[in-house]
């Protein structure tokens, strides 16, 4: 991703990078922007004729000798999603500071316009402006978000400089020929299809992002031709099915329609999310197969599945792990004692399980937990002193719902 153009989230932080002066034509395409476009909270009010150097007005960035306008951060300043957890007040002053209103084809004077975010806004339902596909020297579009409505332009697909593009709407198909795109994010569309056969096309694509579609039906192997994809997000869909495409670093197929036993995993896959599948069986040889390689998983997520047998006594060759989720399965048995090699691990989750015997006294080497929840199983004997004693940065604890019996000792 060494040419993958950096981003910049919300325009209020983008300052100038010229130290000349913006292009005239240029400054007065802005201006002809600005007038298109509602802005209730003024939030382009540097965006005028009598304030000299366009390339000093917020969310604008110019090449820093010629002064030609590379870039418009034009996104609203906070992520929408953060509002439904806030008061009414803050979703009024939100409103406020998105943008709506008419996008100007004085854009298309932008000749040498590599960046435009127009994310997070409310343009009310309008169309993609079809001229958008002129815009031929962008190499990253965002318009997630936005408040766009009805069909992706095709005239998309002759963006053929494009590395970055994050839409909402139904795709047309052809995107195939943006043949240098590296991060392509699609959430939230509501495709309510399957998985369209010419995403596997993109050989150079490193990230993909496909969350929340109602995507269904089989994963084809094909996916695995996407030899460049460095992480895959097929969360949320609830009826994908198949085969778990391990070989990915970073994968989350969390919420689907997931059966059948683990296979075994690529030992450079990082990240893996399964929760919320119906995954069944043991995962002995998910765990122990190649005994001898180190695995680089750091967030392992198998919660809320159908997973059964006792947990292998096999995680010292999985030492970079952070998180373990081994939540709402029905594994039984004793807690391995390997667990307590991993003195990287942060939090660990074997809530709602069958787990029996004793809390195994090599877990007071994890120093580095902060979260420990093994509530709702069968664990038995006395808890532990040494858990107020060893693991000094613990936040969360919760050990109820057992079968633990004597004096509570000190804990700290």
């Amino acid at each position: 991703m060494n040419n993958l153009t950096i981003l910049f989230f919300g325009f209020f932080s983008v300052t100038s990078f010229c130290n000349g002066v913006c292009i005239e034509r240029e400054k007065q395409a802005l201006l002809e922007l600005k007038q298109g476009l509602v802005d209730p909270a003024d939030i382009l009010a540097s965006w005028v004729a009598n304030n000299g150097d366009c390339c000093g007005w917020k969310g604008v960035v110019c090449h820093n000798l010629t002064g030609h306008v590379l870039q418009l951060h034009l996104s609203a300043p906070t992520d929408y999603l953060d509002i439904y957890d806030s008061d009414d007040d803050f979703r009024e002053d939100y409103a406020t500071s998105q943008l709506s209103g008419k996008i100007s084809h004085s854009l298309l004077h932008l000749k040498h316009l590599n960046y435009l975010n127009l994310s997070r806004n409310d343009f009310r339902g309008i169309q993609i402006p079809k001229f958008f596909g002129s815009l031929r020297s962008l190499r990253c579009l965002d318009l997630s978000r936005a408040g766009f409505a009805g069909k992706v332009p095709q005239y998309l697909r002759n963006l053929s400089n494009l590395q970055y593009l994050n839409l909402h709407g139904p795709i047309p198909c052809g995107f195939q020929n943006l043949t240098l795109l590296k991060h392509l994010d699609l959430s939230s569309n509501h495709f309510n299809s399957t998985i369209p056969d010419w995403l596997y096309n993109f050989s150079p694509l490193e990230f993909l992002n496909l969350m929340d579609n109602n995507l269904q039906g089989q994963i084809s192997n094909a996916i695995g031709e996407m030899s460049s994809a460095i992480h895959l997000d097929l969360s949320g869909n609830n009826n994908l099915e198949g085969k778990i495409p391990s070989f990915f670093p970073t994968v989350d197929l969390n919420s689907n329609n997931v059966t059948g036993p683990l296979p075994p995993v690529s030992s450079n896959l990082y990240f893996l999310d399964l929760s919320n599948n119906g995954l069944s069986g043991s995962i002995n040889h998910f765990l122990c197969h190649e005994m001898n390689a180190t695995m680089a998983m750091q967030i392992l997520n198998l919660g809320n599945n159908s997973l059964s047998g006792e947990l292998p006594d096999c995680w010292t060759k999985w030492s970079s792990v952070n998180i373990i989720i081994l939540s709402k399965n029905r594994f039984s048995g004793e807690i391995p004692s390997s667990i307590g090699t991993l003195r990287d691990l942060n939090s660990l989750h074997l809530q709602n399980n069958n787990l029996s015997e004793e809390i195994p006294s090599s877990l007071r080497n994890c120093i580095e937990l902060q979260v420990l929840d093994l509530s709702e199983n069968e664990l038995d004997r006395n808890i532990p002193p040494w858990i107020g004693i060893n693991l000094t940065k613990l936040i969360i604890l919760s050990l109820r719902s057992n079968k633990f019996w004597g004096h509570v000792g000190a804990m700290a």
